[in-house]
């Protein structure tokens, strides 16, 4: 059975090899402390059943300034199929969450569901 360390090191992996494809003037991070690294920016986090993608635009651009950054996260995570060890790791579609202001901040999230050995 694939080991819930070895998942989240397949998804980060795929996560930055898509990411500077789909979404290049944004930077990304896949570990360390979650916080906005530059003017756009994203952080990927990956736990046993789900991956959350924090993402951070300057304040004055607020929600639409997100929708950029979401759209290129589901283009990249939704419905992908990863392999795995003993199947598949399958990543279901993301769910949108405005937190709101955080300093000079305007973040999001965006949670996807993710099932390991789909076959």
């Amino acid at each position: 059975m694939t080991s819930d360390a070895r998942v989240g090191e397949l998804i980060r992996t795929y996560f930055s090899t898509e990411w500077p494809r789909v979404c290049p003037d944004a930077t990304f991070a896949v570990s360390g402390s979650p916080a906005p690294r530059d003017e756009v920016s994203v952080h990927l986090e990956v736990n046993t059943t789900w991956i959350y993608l924090r993402c951070w635009v300057p304040r004055v651009l607020q929600v639409w300034g997100t929708e950029e950054l979401h759209r290129a996260a589901r283009e990249i995570l939704e419905g992908a199929r990863i392999p795995s060890d003993d199947g598949a790791i399958e990543i279901g579609q993301g769910e949108r969450a405005d937190i709101g202001r955080d300093g000079r901040w305007w973040m999001s999230v965006i949670s996807f569901p993710i099932r390991v050995g789909a076959k």
